[in-house]
């Protein structure tokens, strides 16, 4: 059905969609626009891209009364973007009627602006929950003669809490004929909507998710956290895209993949909601232009973007919410062209997008990235066009001559490919390609590992088992299909548990080549240990350096005594010589060629010498003991004392102290009752 087939619609509003390329009408919009030209309230589920806004644009203008400047039609968007698309939208619809007027309001943008545009009267107000609530608080709207009511991406508007606000401004309507929601999904909260304030509504759905984007091809890349920037700038490369977006599901994430694409030279920013509206309605401007080449943005942006051209979209990370993921892809394949959606997938995420491919019931393909081949094959294929396209609808008659020169001085295939050579450089030889790496992932979500290993290093199986187990904290069950060579080994283990144990492994091998890898694709399903470089000798490191490799010379072996060889024959007895009672005499000892200085003596240990006039007790004997001489010290001559007998010092008695008597609370109680008695 075509537009000129409407009949209830004004010649102005089909000169518009002429205008703007539009002939032929989408499904939404051949069901959504007769209902809502009759004053049904409506419930349409139709995915993003098909032309929702359309769908309900033409009726609202052309039920609206261009002499009053009173708001007639309320249209709520979830987000700023999504908002401002809207407005635009319907003011190439109303083009050529310049008596319609179309506000729209939304948050981070200044509040004064926006109700002078009010105060100046309008029949269309597009605006978000909270700023319109903010509007009407400060008296700068009047909502009493709105007639016709759109919620716009109801189920996310909802789902981001604005159910209060969105029942609180339908109740302030208290003069609307109808009431419309819009819908990707059919959530809890939209039937709840509809059943508080519907009156038969009609049910419109078209093309479900699952078959919305025949012209998306869904495919997912296995790969890890630090090979994903890698990955991403390669397929961007690879496949020549020239408008790229880039979803990731943090603030953070976003902004440092744009800083890590910018220092690869890519013409990059980023949209979040941390930037201003001014900047980011900056960005998306250029985006539309096409002064960037790749948009890194959160799910922020995943709604409001109509941009017709994008490429292909990119989930850096798997969305947290399956309505994110159809949202994302939304953003490729639209105005009937092909797109391209990529989910990158790690080891922890891979449950995730199982639970959404089950969800969602649609098939994720995978994909692996071009290998060096694949890729000098699809550049050729791409010069083949350019050059067919050239001969057939170009002319080249200014380069006739040049050629038959070249011609006439080198063989065809020497000059064509001199030519090639100069035209393109090396980006037609495979050896300036890395070799792309491929994981091996079963279809039970099992990685396959290779562990540099086996037998010759005293592993069996039971032992490799055990160091999973206890090193890695995987449990039995989830190892399978233990191989082992004599110099290597095979396991399984869970995807999701692939990049931990990986890392754990190699952590307990620090220093020495990685003990684990995940196993490459073999032929024909079959296993494949890592291909390897071989490790460069010390010759060649000195030579790549420019220098020239000596080995030192050896260490000079020592004079080792040779043992005293073992008689064959064991020798015959033979008693001990008689011993010689002749004394030797000692060995003198030179004296004088002792230097004590040279070097340091050990200090002996000496007893201590008795006093002088102290006696030597231990060798007397009771016998003829002169006992006068200890009465003599006794009386304390040598002994402290003065000839009177009495010391010298005075002298102290150590007198103890008697121990500090303890009482207690109770008896300090006992004591005091006792007193006042």
């Amino acid at each position: 059905m075509q537009f000129t087939e409407l009949t209830n619609v004004s010649p102005e509003i089909i000169r518009a969609t002429q205008a703007m390329g539009f002939t032929d009408m989408t499904e939404i919009q051949e069901k959504a626009i007769p209902l809502m030209l009759a004053g049904h309230d409506m419930i349409a589920k139709a995915p993003t891209g098909t032309g929702k806004t359309v769908a309900f644009g033409i009726p609202i203008l052309s039920k609206v009364d261009p002499a009053s400047l009173k708001p007639q039609a309320v249209i709520l968007s979830p987000t700023r973007e999504l908002a401002q698309q809207i407005a635009q939208d319907l003011q190439n619809l109303a083009q050529f009627l310049p008596d319609i007027k179309i506000v729209c309001v939304y948050g981070g943008a200044g509040m004064d602006k926006q109700q002078r545009q009010l105060k100046a009267g309008c029949q269309i107000v597009v605006a978000t929950p909270g700023r319109l609530m903010d509007h009407y608080r400060h008296h700068a709207i009047d909502v009493s003669d709105v007639k016709t009511v759109v919620l716009d991406e109801a189920d996310e508007m909802l789902n981001m809490g604005f159910y209060k606000d969105v029942k609180y401004i339908i109740d302030l309507m208290k003069h609307r004929e109808s009431l419309s929601m819009f819908s990707a999904t059919i959530s809890r909260e939209v039937l709840d909507i509809g059943w508080l304030y519907q009156h038969n509504a009609a049910e419109v759905s078209v093309q479900p998710v699952e078959d919305s984007s025949p012209k998306i091809a869904q495919y997912k890349l296995l790969t890890t956290g630090r090979d994903k920037l890698a990955d991403a700038a390669q397929i961007i490369i690879d496949e020549g895209y020239k408008r790229v977006m880039i979803f990731c599901n943090t603030k953070y994430n976003t902004g440092m993949l744009a800083n890590q694409l910018a220092r690869l030279n890519f013409n990059v920013d980023c949209l979040h909601g941390d930037l201003s509206q001014a900047e980011r309605n900056r960005i998306m401007t250029r985006f539309k232009a096409g002064e960037i080449d790749v948009l890194v943005a959160t799910d922020v942006a995943a709604r409001g973007i109509d941009v017709s051209d994008v490429d292909a979209v990119i989930n850096y990370d798997v969305p947290e919410e399956n309505e994110h993921y159809t949202h994302r892809i939304g953003r490729t394949g639209r105005a009937g062209k092909q797109g391209t959606a990529i989910t990158f997938v790690s080891p922890s995420e891979f449950r995730g997008l199982n639970n959404l491919m089950r969800d969602i019931k649609v098939e994720i393909k995978r994909e692996t990235l071009p290998s060096p081949q694949d890729i000098v094959e699809m550049k050729r294929l791409k010069i083949k066009e350019e050059m067919q396209e050239i001969v057939e609808n170009e002319s080249y008659d200014g380069y006739k001559e040049f050629a038959e020169e070249l011609l006439a001085e080198y063989t065809p295939d020497v000059a064509l490919g001199a030519l090639l050579r100069l035209a393109f450089r090396s980006e037609l030889d495979q050896n300036n390609y890395p070799e792309i790496r491929s994981f091996s992932v079963d279809r039970k979500g099992t990685a396959r590992l290779f562990l540099a290993v086996g037998k010759r290093d005293g592993y069996t199986a039971r032992k490799l088992v055990d160091m999973l187990k206890f090193k890695c904290g995987l449990r039995d069950k989830y190892i399978n299909d233990v191989q082992i060579s004599d110099n290597f080994s095979f396991v399984s283990v869970p995807f999701r548990d692939a990049e931990e144990v990986v890392r754990k492994l190699n952590r307990l091998n620090r220093g020495r080549r990685p003990m684990a890898e995940i196993a490459r694709d073999g032929e024909n399903g079959a296993q494949e240990a890592p291909v390897r470089k071989p490790r460069r000798t010390k010759t060649e490191d000195y030579q790549a350096a420019g220098q020239t490799y000596a080995p030192a010379p050896k260490k000079p072996t020592r004079n080792v005594k040779p043992a005293t060889p073992v008689p064959a024959t064991p020798t015959a007895y033979a008693p001990a010589p008689a011993h010689d009672e002749t004394v030797h005499a000692e060995p003198s000892h030179d004296q004088t060629a002792y230097d004590p200085t040279s070097s340091p003596r050990r200090k002996l240990k000496t007893k201590p010498q008795p006093h002088p006039d102290i006696p030597d007790f231990s060798k007397m004997s009771n016998e003829g003991f002169d006992w006068s001489a200890f009465m003599k010290f006794d009386e304390g001559t040598a002994w402290g004392r003065d000839e009177n007998g009495k010391g010298k010092g005075k002298a102290t008695k150590s007198v103890r102290k008697p121990p500090k008597k303890t009482v207690t609370a109770a008896q300090r109680v006992a004591a005091k009752g006792k007193k006042r008695k």
